[in-house]
């Protein structure tokens, strides 16, 4: 099997969680996996066998331990130990184990554990290899099919590859992907298509592929896009793109389905999924709060902490921003990762006496700020009174996120009482909430408590982690009209919650 089908390219999905005082022997028959992997490299044959593959909630450090009963009488040389894809550990030795810290706050960690043995290959066997690939040519055709040299891309577009091999039997068996030489992700089964995020403006660059075949050999290519000065036309090749969160009847999150769970249908008419991810992807949040006169005392100061809370749940390649409103809309912070600043600016905010309350302005201003902005993209706004201080309107507000791809969480509260009690919101904010929150795949929230109040934003930031990236081409677009969209599970019980709809020039 060629090198490019190495363990570390296994995608990781997690372990049962270790106390560090309380070493557990992983015997849980649901995480142990037989199937393994043989390749060549060099003068060794590798054998690898997954020993556990399985996801859970984590924090603090672990101790991963691999019994004699997980290993069934597989005798490797070592035990490679991998924590949200990444190698974390190697151990030589018997028995195995890795001491790994995930941090202090409790997340869901993918952890893989893979058993490795090396064994010496003949010379013979090695001549013939080396014989079976000089006889193949050494090489193979590839080539780029969309988008094509020189024309100009952009938005979410599906970069298509295609092989021409003159051997019976070759094939293809991984194909890297690189935009501008950063890897944007690897495809190792047909369709050997990867679906990309150009942007919003027509800038050039360069898409690159490195291929392998069965026979280990590679072959590479690469073509460049046009910036809009030196575009002649316009390739049709747009791609919609649905994040989708997954509950039960309950609302706890579904994970491991796969394409062929779901249905997407446009206007109505099912479309074929073309593209499908339930991988983790950058999130772009904007944390908007209220402050004005009616939040002082406890509202402002949970509203605070919460906000803090859900930014120390962010990861290095995540980036919030955070706006405050009431009199006026006020960016304190520009998108960023520097979390640090973020938790400060967050413990600064204070209620300004008698300031009113634009709420409706605070959305509309805010949905600008995502454009260009690739990843899962959302809006987090905390308040508990109506707009009084708006030029834009309800109306306006709801129209600006059907034309921003960007999922709206509103928590409303009204009153927090000797007890910590909070009401809900009253409409017309609780129904302008309600419905962004259905427009755009989010939620609203009208707690009755501080502890439910609380609990919200590790809801969201669970939600946010666990989506389902499905990708649709639509027919070509005759005008400009919006486009109703809906997810269906064919599981029943099931529930997707994702954007209604789009206009098909803000896909571009």
């Amino acid at each position: 099997m060629s090198a490019a089908k190495t363990i570390w390219k296994i995608l990781a999905v997690g372990l049962v969680a270790l106390a560090l005082t309380v070493i557990f022997p992983l015997l849980a028959q649901e995480d142990q996996q037989d199937a393994g992997k043989r390749y060549a490299r060099g003068t060794r044959e590798i054998e690898s066998r997954i020993l556990v593959q399985a996801e859970r909630y984590l924090k603090g450090k672990q101790i991963l331990q691999v019994s004699d009963e997980l290993l069934a009488g597989f005798m490797p040389d070592y035990v490679e130990f991998y924590v949200d894809g990444e190698l974390a550990s190697i151990d030589r030795d018997a028995p195995f184990e890795a001491t790994v810290d995930v941090g202090a706050y409790t997340k869901k960690h993918s952890i893989l554990i893979v058993a490795v043995r090396e064994i010496p290959i003949e010379p013979a066997e090695l001549e013939e290899a080396a014989e079976a690939v000089q006889a193949a040519g050494g090489t193979f055709k590839i080539a780029i099919i969309n988008p094509q040299e020189g024309t100009y891309v952009l938005g979410r577009t599906p970069i298509i590859v295609e092989a021409e091999f003159e051997e019976e039997g070759s094939r293809l068996e991984t194909v890297q992907f690189f935009v501008d030489d950063e890897p944007v992700g690897t495809v190792t089964q047909e369709p050997w298509e990867l679906v990309h995020d150009f942007g919003r403006q027509f800038n050039g660059c360069r898409i690159s592929i490195i291929a392998m075949d069965n026979l280990g050999r590679r072959a590479s290519t690469a073509v460049t896009t046009a910036p809009l000065e030196r575009s002649g036309y316009y390739v049709e090749a747009r791609v919609v793109t649905l994040d989708v969160i997954v509950t039960d009847n309950r609302g706890k999150l579904i994970g491991q389905l796969t394409r062929d769970d779901f249905q997407v249908f446009e206007d109505g008419a099912e479309q074929e999924v073309r593209y499908f991810s339930s991988e983790e992807r950058p999130i772009w949040v904007a944390v908007l709060i209220d402050t004005s006169g009616s939040m002082r005392g406890a509202k402002i100061r949970r509203s605070i902490f919460a906000a803090q809370q859900f930014v120390n749940q962010l990861k290095p390649a995540d980036h919030a921003m955070v706006v405050t409103f009431g009199p006026d809309v006020q960016v304190l912070s520009e998108f960023t990762n520097d979390y640090d600043k973020l938790l400060d600016l967050i413990g600064s905010i204070d209620v300004i006496r008698n300031a009113l309350t634009p709420l409706n302005q605070s959305l509309y201003e805010t949905m600008d700020k995502f454009k260009d902005r690739i990843g899962r993209r959302a809006i987090i706004v905390i308040s508990d009174g109506a707009d009084t201080a708006s030029k834009a309107g309800p109306e306006e507000v709801h129209e600006g996120a059907k034309k921003v791809d960007v999922r709206i969480y509103g928590i409303g509260i009204r009153q927090v009482g000797m007890e910590g009690r909070l009401g809900s919101l009253d409409d017309p904010a609780a129904y302008l909430m309600r419905g962004l929150a259905d427009t755009t795949g989010g939620d609203s929230y009208f707690p009755t408590s501080t502890n439910e109040f609380l609990n919200i934003f590790q809801t969201i930031a669970a939600e946010l982690r666990s989506q389902y990236s499905l990708g649709y081409v639509p027919a070509r677009a005759e005008d400009n009209r919006y486009r109703s969209v809906e997810v269906k599970l064919k599981q029943r019980g099931l529930i997707a919650r994702t954007r209604k709809g789009y206009y098909p020039d803000e896909e571009r």
